[in-house]
């Protein structure tokens, strides 16, 4: 009943069946219990989940329902961002033996728990390892995505671009190789090869067009050829990105792009319009929309940079 999606319902039955046996606990009511936990995380109740799954954890179960438990914990934490313990309980998951029914799934999520902590070397070498221990999982582009990142936190620019270029070439289907590509244009930014980055930009636009960062790569297009003293281009480029977003907080950081640009251009009479243009939008400003994955982090550190 629960995997057809009738959750409530099937947590009334399975609540009516720990009533019914709540006296003498028996593997009936833990069963439940279990059951009732797994249909929690299933709806992303993943707060309610937690203590059903503690509860059972010990009774009555086989040792590798146990440790399926344990992993169920660690993922409920996991979805509820809270990294540090979702990494310990992942951790101490796969310090349990051999032959773990989740272990590759724990090794990814507890790589991803150190990253979020920012815990770079960690959380590279746990990705490593995974994906060594794993070859053939599903999961490597995500894998490879991260090493590339954790490498860009540690100012390794020209490894992560390796590592991109490699996760793109082996797995350019993926969902994370348009994320790779947009991540080897950011990796020449912060090298400030504007030029190099100007190119990774604009071949990320090319080729996922339709990518839901896809707006992204274009301000890193304009970004670059600003930074680059390719002001006339940077202004055309930041004009088509204006008809592009409504969110005025994206529009100030872009009039006052323009701004600068034309100041440096010796136009101040538009200059002074761009910024003006810029504070009208200050005054309306939406907060910018984060997405949990931070892919959107080369935008919003450009708007912090202001």
């Amino acid at each position: 009943m629960a995997e057809q999606g009738f959750y409530h319902k099937a947590i009334d039955i399975y609540s009516k069946i720990i009533r019914e046996h709540a006296e003498n606990e028996s593997g009936t009511a833990v069963d439940a219990q279990f059951r009732m936990a797994k249909t929690c995380m299933q709806m992303g109740d993943y707060r309610a989940a937690i203590p059903l799954f503690l509860k059972v954890r010990w009774k009555h179960f086989s040792e590798q329902t146990r440790l399926a438990i344990e992993y169920y914990i660690g993922n409920c934490l996991y979805l509820l961002n809270e990294y540090q313990d979702a990494g310990n309980v992942m951790a101490n998951y796969l310090a349990s033996g051999q032959g773990l029914e989740f272990a590759e799934d724990a090794g990814f999520l507890l790589g991803e728990c150190l990253y979020r902590q920012n815990n770079y070397i960690g959380a590279f070498q746990i990705f490593r390892k995974t994906i060594e221990d794993y070859p053939k999982s599903n999961k490597i582009p995500y894998g490879m995505y991260y090493m590339g990142k954790c490498l860009m936190a540690m100012n390794m620019a020209k490894s992560a671009i390796k590592v991109f270029y490699d996760g793109i070439q082996s797995y350019s289907a993926d969902v994370y190789a348009a994320k790779m590509a947009l991540e080897i244009g950011k990796c020449y930014f912060d090298k400030e090869d504007y030029w190099l980055a100007y190119n990774a930009f604009g071949a990320f636009v090319k080729e996922y067009p339709n990518d839901e960062f896809a707006f992204e790569g274009m301000l890193g297009i304009a970004d670059s050829l600003f930074h680059d003293k390719k002001y006339e281009e940077a202004i055309n480029n930041y004009y088509g990105l204006l008809k592009m977003v409504n969110d005025g907080q994206i529009k100030r950081y872009v009039f006052n792009r323009i701004g600068e640009c034309y100041k440096h251009l010796g136009k101040l009479e538009d200059a002074i319009k761009a910024y003006r243009q810029s504070l009208d939008n200050d005054e309306n400003a939406n907060q910018l929309n984060l997405r949990r994955d931070d892919s959107l982090g080369f935008a919003t550190s450009n708007l912090q940079h202001m």
